[in-house]
């Protein structure tokens, strides 16, 4: 008997703890914004009211059409007027509307157009409509001029250079003939004052390379005309009749 009882309370503890773990999982899956036992009842119920809102349309379907192909939107045949709510009045109207409707306007500049009314000839003969070109025009065009692209290159033109210099005075001269010249006049002089120490004898050169270059105009991209298209070319049209020859 305590065993019994002891085996109950076993079984009690443990539907407690179920139950609770049952409550802390739906507070979770709120907490979390998990779906839940309501969403999926929710979801279940909207999902069976979207299927039977499509079958009634399905079933409706063959009927709507048999009553707009019949009526036409009038409400003629039986007598009544018109149901302006039916789907044949928001549909297109009347057949008569919808042939006499105008074409739409041809556009020239585009060079296309559209064929007229059919209409009727004098002997009552359909017109029968061919499109022809009455004017071709020409493209408007202007021509732009583009200047060539140019720029100052610099064009190297080295040349060697000899510096001479006296081994006295170390004056220098630019030619071996000024070198000796001096020389010669320092010669001249120490004679006259009967005094060799005067006298410059020898010299030395030293050679450097100058780059003497310039610069010159050179063309990177040369001169051109860019013809500019103002209004592109396009056909005139008009139609004539292949029966009688009438135009429209």
């Amino acid at each position: 008997m305590k065993k019994s009882k002891k085996t109950g309370a076993v079984l009690l503890l443990l539907l407690l703890c179920a139950g609770f773990l049952l409550v802390r999982m739906e507070a979770g899956k709120r907490e979390f914004g998990l779906p839940t036992e309501e969403h999926r009842i929710l979801f279940e119920d909207r999902t069976a009211a979207r299927v039977e809102r499509g079958k009634r349309t399905e079933d409706a379907a063959p009927f709507l059409l048999i009553r707009t192909a019949s009526l036409q939107g009038t409400g003629e045949e039986e007598g009544r007027e018109p149901d302006t709510d039916s789907p044949a009045v928001w549909n297109s109207g009347s057949v008569a509307d919808q042939e006499t409707a105008p074409a739409p306007a041809p556009d020239p500049a585009a060079g296309t157009a559209y064929a007229p009314d059919p209409g009727s000839g004098p002997d009552g003969h359909t017109h029968q409509w061919a499109d022809e070109i009455v004017a071709h025009h020409e493209a408007v065009t202007h021509v732009v001029h583009h200047d060539a692209v140019t720029e100052q290159r610099w064009v190297s033109v080295p040349v060697e250079i000899s510096h001479f210099y006296c081994d006295v005075c170390h004056m220098e001269f630019f030619s071996q003939a000024d070198a000796y010249a001096h020389e010669d006049a320092t010669y001249q002089a120490a004679i006259e004052a009967n005094d060799m120490s005067l006298i410059h004898s020898g010299h030395y050169s030293i050679e450097e390379t100058v780059d003497q270059g310039y610069y010159e105009t050179v063309t990177v991209k040369e001169a051109w005309d860019e013809t500019v298209v103002d209004e592109p070319a396009w056909d005139e049209h008009r139609f004539r009749c292949t029966v009688c020859g009438a135009t429209g």
